[in-house]
């Protein structure tokens, strides 16, 4: 489509309305002027607006579906000419799969499982089939009515989605028969193709019909350009959305997963393609539905990042379901987005530059998320790709296996190739037990030691100088042109009912003939192996000296980092650039304490002091500041590095370097 409005936007607002009409108050305080006023204190570009919510209710005059009762006059019409004569881009929420109302009305339109038992999501939600004549007589004909009768500039498709295990209503198992000629059933072959099917031809067929109205309406659907499926869903996660969705959106609440390392950890994959990214947080504690609102240090901070990795910054609110908005919570998203908009110039029409890539086959996965964690808290900057990727190695110089599963022998190869043309590769644990990369390790796997964890000897790291625990059980493996970095240091024995040396796990034992590191000469390139599921019980147990073990493994090689930072695990740093300029995002993490309700609050806006910064740059002449302000920073070239130590950093500053 070209550049359209998206581009030259950043802060959003994603107002949640889901209200049922059995209580008293619902809608009866909705004042479309008020609403107007309170949307505009946030400086919100763009808002996504209810159309239509989980319960089935519609929040405009139509006639196909079921406006709520409770709605003397009509949302869409009150709301979207005002936002647009205040320069406010409005996109339409509508709730696809999950419509309580339809599958009450509707039986056979319910999504049902192999024993035709309806499928619920976890809060309760009913969800309905796109198979089922749902889609022609009730989605695509309000489609057209919204389309055609309100200004609006697109469309945010919630809960596109087949429930866990697939559906298997009438209409499924018909069609599915028609097209395999077989009966369907939940361990058939092609099931999966069926369900990814099923999402994609009906926003396929969404998105015709708006286009054919309104050509320049730009469609989205929640979770279009996620790491992975959720909860076992199939949605359209990124590979799925391609051709289909005009931008990627992205939720990346620390709610979710109760860390904030979540916050940036679908961007770095999904940044990846070649149209917007949307990313959506909210001002809740837990999520949506909560009705509560975070520090705002916190929101700066989680803002802060996702502007720094994806560009464009979507922050959630809830209508209280008697039709009135908290002008509270717009003050504070105002004073988010001026935050951001003070840094935004650093970050727009730049590139991300990375030196890291980390290949996954589960994007879900434990060791994904621990791999993703050691490269921030270590300053790589990195991506995360899929095997559809590896034809791009070229732009890194680090891959990371992660536990990594079966591999295509396709794939083994581009690895290979990259390695010969001097990358520099890590792999850990059963990624070599699932395929076989002793051409790329030179080992021989040979499977597991008896044991369910092992040491790292003592003189790995100085810093503590002591054997270094890793629970995760050993790999055995036979060095055939790998060199020994590190030996194996087995546990004193295994536990085991009358061995028990003490609470928790054996002490270290000898010293074995197998390594627990190794690295091995491939052309170039050096491969790495670790004998450990390292990054899965890194992100399990946060034991620091895990990715203190992968700094060392790497420097041992020769790999040299773009950043290199002497604050790990409490700066968050995103590299972009922009011509000749280069601009190192640097933004500061310090939580308070938490209790076992869930992940700490930010409650002060964090410094920290004497920060010592290393970053590559070509070029003899530079000019470095600190942004926003353009405060000069005097920096020193070593080492093929620029060094600089800042005395002062706060929350979110920018290292901003170019030619002088």
């Amino acid at each position: 489509m070209g550049s359209t409005w998206l581009d030259s936007t950043y802060k959003g607002i994603h107002l949640d309305f889901h209200t049922p009409e059995f209580l008293d108050e619902a809608i009866v305080n909705f004042d479309p002027d008020r609403w107007v006023e309170t949307f505009l204190l946030s400086n919100a570009q763009y808002v996504n607006l209810f159309a239509k919510c989980h319960h089935g209710n519609s929040y405009y005059n139509t006639e196909a579906g079921h406006k709520h009762a409770g709605l003397e006059t009509d949302m869409l019409a009150e709301l979207v000419p005002r936002l647009k004569a205040a320069g406010v881009r409005v996109v339409a929420y509508y709730s696809t799969n999950t419509d309580c109302r339809a599958a009450e009305d509707h039986p056979d339109w319910e999504q049902v499982d192999d024993a035709g038992n309806p499928i619920l999501l976890s809060s309760g939600w009913k969800n309905v089939c796109f198979n089922s004549p749902y889609l022609e007589e009730l989605m695509l004909p309000q489609l057209r009515e919204i389309t055609e009768g309100y200004d609006i500039d697109g469309y945010w498709l919630d809960m596109v989605l087949v429930m866990p295990g697939g559906c298997f209503c009438l209409y499924c198992r018909l069609l599915f028969e028609q097209q395999y000629g077989r009966p369907l059933t939940p361990k058939d072959k092609d099931a999966e193709a069926f369900r990814v099917w099923t999402v994609q031809q009906a926003i396929r067929r969404s998105r015709n019909l708006v286009r054919s109205i309104k050509p320049e309406a730009l469609i989205t659907a929640n979770g279009g350009g996620t790491i992975g499926d959720h909860d076992r869903l199939t949605t359209l996660c990124r590979r799925r959305g391609e051709g289909i969705l005009d931008y990627s959106c992205v939720e990346e609440q620390p709610g979710f997963s109760g860390d904030y390392f979540y916050t940036g950890y679908q961007s770095r994959y999904t940044r990846r393609l070649n149209r917007p990214l949307e990313l959506i947080n909210v001002r809740f504690v837990r999520g949506w539905g909560e009705w509560t609102a975070k520090p705002l240090p916190q929101m700066l901070y989680e803002a802060s990042i996702m502007l720094a990795v994806g560009h464009r910054v979507t922050l959630g609110d809830q209508a209280y379901p008697n039709g009135t908005l908290d002008t509270a919570v717009y003050r504070r998203f105002a004073k988010v987005f001026d935050y951001l908009g003070e840094r935004r110039p650093f970050v727009a029409e730049t590139e991300p530059v990375v030196d890291t890539a980390i290949l996954f086959t589960d994007g879900l996965s434990p060791q994904l998320r621990g791999a993703d964690a050691v490269c921030r808290e270590l300053h790589l900057q990195h991506d995360q790709i899929d095997e559809s990727e590896l034809e791009h190695l070229s732009r890194y110089q680090l891959l990371i296996l992660p536990e990594t599963g079966q591999l295509a022998s396709e794939s083994i190869e581009r690895i290979r190739r990259f390695a010969e043309s001097g990358g520099h590769v890590v792999v850990t644990g059963s990624a070599a037990l699932d395929n076989d990369l002793t051409s790329l390790t030179g080992l021989v796997h040979e499977g597991h030691r008896d044991f369910d964890i092992g040491y790292f000897p003592a003189d790995v790291l100085a810093d503590p100088g002591l054997p270094l625990l890793v629970t995760a059980p050993p790999h055995q493996v036979r060095p055939l042109s790998a060199q020994v970095v590190w030996p194996l240091q087995l546990p004193s024995c295994k536990h085991a009912p009358g061995k028990i040396v003490t609470h928790f796990y054996p002490n270290p034992g000898p010293l074995d003939r197998q390594p627990a590191a190794s690295m091995n000469t491939v052309g170039a390139g050096k491969v790495f192996y670790l004998a450990f599921d390292l990054f899965r019980a890194y992100w399990q147990h946060n034991h620091w000296w895990l990715k203190a073990i992968i700094r060392a493994l790497i420097a041992k090689g020769g790999f040299r980092p773009l950043v290199k930072l002497d604050a790990d695990g409490t700066v968050h740093t995103a590299l972009h650039r922009r011509g000749d300029e280069i601009f190192l995002h640097l933004i500061c993490f310090q939580s308070g304490l938490a209790t076992a309700g869930g992940y700490p609050s930010i409650e002060h806006m964090p410094q920290l002091r004497d920060v010592e910064v290393q970053l590559q740059y070509e070029g003899d002449e530079v000019a470095t500041f600190l942004e926003p302000g353009c405060r000069p920073v005097n920096m020193e070239r070593k080492d093929g590095y620029l060094h600089a130590k800042l005395p002062l950093l706060r929350l979110y500053e920018v290292l901003r370097v170019c030619r002088a």
